[in-house]
């Protein structure tokens, strides 16, 4: 192990004990099984610190319902749910993972907003409540694809402004070509290796 994985998961022992939740130790696993396109991707974290730092970059307030697809531990989930929004959902396709995150979710310390962790197929959510959407690379090009067609038709039914975090954005190209959303910026956090691209409604439906 390197000396910058000491320091990472150093600090996400001594957070996870602030907060109560038990996120250390989660390392990349197996495949899921049960994906409806058999493309999903094992689990990833970032640690707090990084996590934070790319939460911070989209502005929420009390009408916001913020999901994170392909949610894991819980970890992204439960750092949002430390902020004043409406509520906080988690969408992980892993049994293991979404009892841990649901544990997580329970337990966590300093909790501003209701925490939701749903067990299913990112193609089969109803996303009507959310309005920031963070994906962490969970899975391949056709399930994102439909995963945002799902988004925008849903935005269609019942219009909002809506809004993206994608991590370790491999597969990039699908949201360039979803022509309803615009690029707002790119982030790369002080000692990441990785950029986070930002998106959004344009309005144009």
């Amino acid at each position: 192990m390197s000396f910058r994985d000491l320091v990472l998961e150093l600090e996400t022992g001594i957070w996870d004990r602030i907060y109560g939740i038990r996120t250390l130790g989660c390392a990349p696993g197996k495949l899921p099984s049960g994906a409806l396109n058999g493309d999903a991707r094992a689990f990833h974290s970032k640690c707090f610190y990084y996590t934070k730092d790319i939460i911070r970059q989209v502005p929420m307030t009390e009408k916001d319902v913020f999901y994170d697809i392909g949610c894991g531990s819980g970890r992204m989930v439960c750092v949002a749910a430390l902020k004043n929004v409406k509520k906080c959902v988690g969408v992980e396709l892993s049994k293991e993972l979404s009892e841990l995150a649901r544990r997580n979710a329970a337990s966590l310390r300093f909790r501003k907003a209701p925490i939701e962790i749903i067990q299913a197929d990112a193609c089969d959510i109803d996303y009507t409540e959310g309005t920031v959407f963070a994906l962490f690379n969970p899975f391949g090009a056709k399930t994102l694809s439909i995963v945002l067609e799902r988004i925008r038709m849903n935005v269609m039914h019942a219009p909002r402004k809506v809004r993206f975090i994608y991590l370790n954005p491999v597969e990039r190209p699908v949201f360039d070509k979803a022509k309803w959303l615009k690029q707002t910026g790119v982030h790369r956090s002080p000692g990441s290796v990785a950029d986070v691209f930002y998106y959004e409604s344009d309005g144009k439906l």
